[in-house]
């Protein structure tokens, strides 16, 4: 068993396939997803998109025999090394419009020309990966969906990811702030600075706990979650750093939560990206200028 969770399986793989895949796509994939035999990736950012994700370049081409020639880079594909599949974005009508063109797949991380080269973090990691494509076969029965629906089917499995960080995020947030309020103890006189900002850390937690139980799994909650748990985790890992002094260079749990942290307002759709979601479509606010 890889050593992490497997979200991009049980959550995003998963409910892609019960929503949008075919009675035997859901009878040959969900239950070894659910029992952790097969791991799994997910493979839509690229190097050349940045969070423009319909602006990608990964093309796959229709056959005569059905199926599809894949050519094509991912990247920040999180454990693509360990997973036995991924959920793929492509695009496979070129002359359609920009989000219309694009199908998902489910990709055997098997075939012939798939490599996956791990990228070193600062952390020491290798959590993320690049992902190379080169004349992939992809057959008929990968495609979730027809051709051309992917971006509806992605933009659903978005909204499960970013919802996550809500619906596990209570139980880890309450860990996170039991945690925290520990370390205030352990410290013991903090001065005034690092107390207030201890105790405005726990009340921010506890609001955001507080809001997640109210709105559940309600649409709106996505964003909000994502964005609000992000910075709260970002802000914690600051603020033990701190209150540990140079004591905090010797501990590695502390070490690494400080380097991994502004990878959370990145990872799943960067903070920036959650405030314009926020504001255009929970708030009515105007669209920005294009």
């Amino acid at each position: 068993m890889a050593p992490y969770l497997n979200l991009q399986g049980n959550i995003l793989a998963a409910e892609a396939i019960i929503r949008s895949g075919t009675e035997d796509q859901c009878r040959r994939f969900l239950t070894p997803t659910a029992s952790g035999e097969m791991l799994w990736c997910q493979l839509f950012s690229e190097p050349g998109a940045g969070s423009d994700l319909a602006g990608l370049g990964s093309m796959a081409t229709p056959t005569a025999e059905g199926g599809f020639l894949l050519n094509g880079q991912k990247v920040w594909s999180s454990n693509a090394q360990f997973a036995e599949y991924g959920i793929l974005m492509a695009r496979t009508d070129p002359d359609a419009a920009k989000h219309q063109g694009i199908s998902f797949f489910l990709l055997d991380m098997s075939l012939p020309g798939v490599e996956v080269r791990p990228i070193k973090q600062m952390t020491g990691d290798q959590e993320f990966c690049e992902v190379f494509f080169t004349d992939v076969d992809l057959a008929p029965d990968s495609i979730i969906g027809r051709p051309g629906d992917g971006w509806q089917v992605a933009m659903n499995v978005l909204l499960d990811e970013r919802g996550s960080f809500g619906a596990a995020g209570v139980i880890s947030l309450e860990h996170e702030l039991d945690n925290l309020s520990q370390l205030g103890k352990n410290e013991g006189s903090l001065g005034p600075v690092a107390a207030d900002d201890l105790a405005s850390l726990v009340a921010r937690g506890h609001a955001l706990k507080a809001l997640l139980n109210r709105l559940g799994s309600a649409p709106e909650a996505a964003p909000a979650a994502k964005l609000l748990r992000t910075e709260i985790s970002a802000a914690t890992s600051h603020l033990a750093a701190s209150m540990r002094g140079a004591d905090g260079m010797l501990n590695d749990a502390t070490t690494q939560d400080l380097l991994y942290a502004p990878g959370m307002g990145i990872a799943g759709g960067s903070s920036e990206i959650q405030r314009n979601i926020i504001g255009e479509r929970v708030l009515g606010l105007p669209r920005e200028p294009r």
